[in-house]
């Protein structure tokens, strides 16, 4: 399924554990694009400005990208635990807006295996009916088209800007892996039920555009859709139109702000977001090397892939991002990167633990007067496990397709992200977590400095038994993660 290059180069860096290195180095094309929109006026020109030009026609600094995770044992290995559930907020201070949408989830349906014992091959995450469910053949877009007066009235004029993030749901995770690339092809219908084709989108790790900004042939204007609303059904597969692409099933998030222009009130921003629907079935795999697992026997060849904690570069970095971090929203309180619950895993590479196996029941406690003996035991969970990725159900296994954060041109904090995280059974589990920089790698132009990309973080968590737990991403508060801002570290 993947198709992968060994890790070579300058940003194989070791900073965030590991480096994709598919394609070249983004060049000036990004950026202009970014600059095009009239951000280069706006912006101040300063290298040490946090993450890089949004290509939006703005002149705000985004860093982007998503998150997966999976219930494991203390070596890292996968195990059966239908009971997470996650959820993303996205909050914008400088518009006084913000979106939620639910997380993906996955269940393992392969009944041969009980709550909490391990899968058959740890490593390898195969959603493909058999181990863990299976996910969209295609995607389902329902969008209004840009430039709609559909929700306008006389009084107050409504703008709605659609952005569709979608990156494929196979990842390589090992060292030496590569990010997966697939084409999006795209077939839309308009309202008149007229079908549109030739647009597409080639989705090299992740991908998040405003629909109006797609390339020619755009079908998701008023102008070219000749409707206020428009559907799409996109499937992700191999296309010499895409280099290096491959068959692969995507997921992703619809997200919409709308622009309110009252001529008594002024302006106002409202958002929603949804995960794309969709219908069908396809198999995808996730591969890593469980935390618990031998190290390569030459880092040097497969990338100098390796874990990091406290005291060590990642530590450093860490430490010297801390005051910046606390200066800019301060809420969550000081950042400790010494602290051993601060991007540090749970168990060190080589470091022995027992293997995780289903744990026996508690004996109940003794029934009180005129309690039912048989009273149904708690959290006993779905029957039956759901055969396809959902939305509505929990899972072992967790998909946010969207993570922002933004900044003004003068580097001040304008949007964060939050994460929802919860574990709906009376026992503690750890969840393994990646997170991931979707944007590409750049190289420094003129006054702005080089930008990594593609590259991912992993944290080892644990939840109590019923366990809601929630962190930003700007901070890694209050659970005590990572924050995002690893990714892309201010030299």
């Amino acid at each position: 399924m993947f198709s992968s290059m060994p890790c070579q180069g300058p940003m194989c860096s070791p900073l965030a554990r590991r480096h994709w290195s598919r394609t070249p180095v983004v060049t000036l094309s990004l950026l202009g694009a970014a600059l095009a929109g009239g951000a280069a006026s706006a912006r101040d020109c300063d290298p040490a400005l946090t993450g890089r030009p949004a290509a939006d026609g703005t002149s705000d600094r985004v860093l982007r990208g998503f998150i997966v995770g999976w219930a494991v044992n203390l070596a890292g290995e996968e195990i059966r635990w239908n009971h997470l559930s996650a959820a993303t907020s996205i909050v914008n201070y400088a518009k006084g807006t913000s979106y939620d949408y639910e997380g993906v989830a996955v269940q393992v349906v392969d009944t041969s295996v009980d709550n909490g014992d391990v899968l058959a091959n740890p490593g390898v995450l195969d959603l493909n009916g058999i181990e863990y469910a299976q996910v969209f053949d295609q995607l389902l877009v329902e969008f209004e088209a840009h430039g709609s007066t559909g929700y306008s009235t006389q009084q107050t004029s409504i703008l709605a800007t659609p952005e569709l993030t979608l990156h494929p749901v196979s990842l390589d995770l090992n060292d030496g892996g590569a990010p997966v690339i697939t084409k999006a092809h795209i077939d839309v219908w308009n309202e008149n039920e007229v079908k549109f084709s030739g647009s597409y989108r080639c989705v090299n790790c992740w991908d998040s555009t405003l629909l109006h900004l797609y390339d020619f042939p755009n079908h998701y204007k008023v102008s070219t859709l000749q409707s206020n609303r428009g559907k799409a059904r996109i499937d992700g597969i191999a296309s010499p139109l895409c280099e290096d692409s491959v068959d692969d099933p995507l997921t992703g998030v619809l997200s919409t702000c709308s622009t309110f222009n009252d001529v008594t009130l002024g302006d106002d921003y409202a958002c929603r977001a949804v995960p794309v629907k969709g219908l069908g079935y396809e198999s995808a795999q996730i591969a890593y090397r469980p935390v618990g697992g031998e190290p390569p026997e030459n880092p040097e060849e497969s990338g100098g892939g390796q874990r990091f904690g406290a005291g060590d570069e990642l530590g450093e970095v860490l430490a010297t991002m801390a005051p910046e971090i606390d200066g800019i929203l301060g809420r969550h309180g000081p950042i400790d990167p010494a602290s051993e619950s601060f991007g540090e895993p749970s168990v060190k590479p080589n470091q022995k633990s027992e293997p995780r196996r289903r744990r026996p029941a508690p004996p109940p406690p003794p029934p009180q007067d005129g309690e039912d003996k048989k009273s149904p035991p708690e959290n006993p969970g779905p029957l039956v496990a759901q055969d396809r990725a959902s939305t509505a159900e929990k899972g072992s296994l967790f998909i946010l397709s969207k993570v922002e954060l933004r900044w003004d041109h003068e580097g001040q904090l304008i949007q964060d992200t939050f994460i929802q995280l919860t574990n709906d059974f009376p026992e503690n589990v750890k969840v393994l977590m990646y997170f991931v920089n979707g944007d590409p790698p750049t190289e420094e132009i003129d006054c702005e400095r080089a930008h990594p990309g593609w590259n991912w973080l992993d944290n080892m968590i644990e939840l109590t038994g019923n366990e809601p737990t929630w962190w930003s991403v700007l901070t890694g508060q209050p659970k005590g993660v990572s924050p995002f801002q690893v990714l892309d570290p201010i030299d």
